[in-house]
């Protein structure tokens, strides 16, 4: 099962710098640091974020869309297909990724839903502490025990929050990366 991580920061510009020095040293979950995300806010709640794009990759898209419905349904930022369209320009320019989508859609914004109603603090915490003038690091680790990451990320101070994902958010996670979805359940039908 895989763990979401984020760890806040007081400081606007702090998470890009733990971001890149986690990513610089040997720890076990380096592999899914090159997914991470970190997102800053300044004193006007205008958000930036720092997303690291492999272009030899065809998950940068889909990573893209996951944070960028986190950031809509959890932080309320609402620009977030514009990360997802510029991915998209920096992506498709080197190698066809094949999405259908070029925008966050009712499908990623439903997975973390899903993940929310399993973990009802989670969303009240994330927005309440990611606010004004703070950033952020966003992680989805696999197949780590979350523990021994805490004991990692202790050591550059401020919150950590997280939530577990069941082995089905987990498969339909796969399926967002693979740009094949499954079709969103319509809540009205039988």
């Amino acid at each position: 099962m895989s763990e979401l991580i984020v760890f806040i920061f007081t400081d606007r510009y702090r998470a890009p710098e733990v971001l890149n020095e986690l990513r610089r040293r040997d720890v076990p979950f380096a592999k899914d640091l090159a997914n991470a995300v970190a997102i800053m806010i300044d004193t006007n709640a205008r958000s930036s974020v720092l997303l690291t794009i492999d272009l030899n990759k065809r998950e940068a898209l889909g990573w893209a869309k996951i944070w960028g419905a986190l950031f809509k349904s959890a932080l309320f930022v609402p620009l977030t297909d514009s990360l997802v369209e510029a991915v998209n320009r920096v992506t498709t320019s080197s190698v066809s990724v094949g999405y259908p989508s070029n925008s966050v859609d009712d499908y990623e914004i439903k997975w973390w839903e899903d993940i929310f109603t399993t973990s009802e603090n989670f969303r009240r915490d994330l927005s309440a502490l990611v606010s004004a003038n703070s950033s952020a690091i966003l992680m989805l680790l696999r197949n780590i025990r979350a523990s021994d990451t805490l004991m990692h990320l202790r050591n550059y101070g401020n919150t950590i929050i997280h939530t577990t994902l069941s082995a089905e958010q987990d498969r339909a996670l796969q399926e967002l990366l693979d740009g094949s979805p499954r079709v969103v359940p319509n809540k009205h039908s039988v």
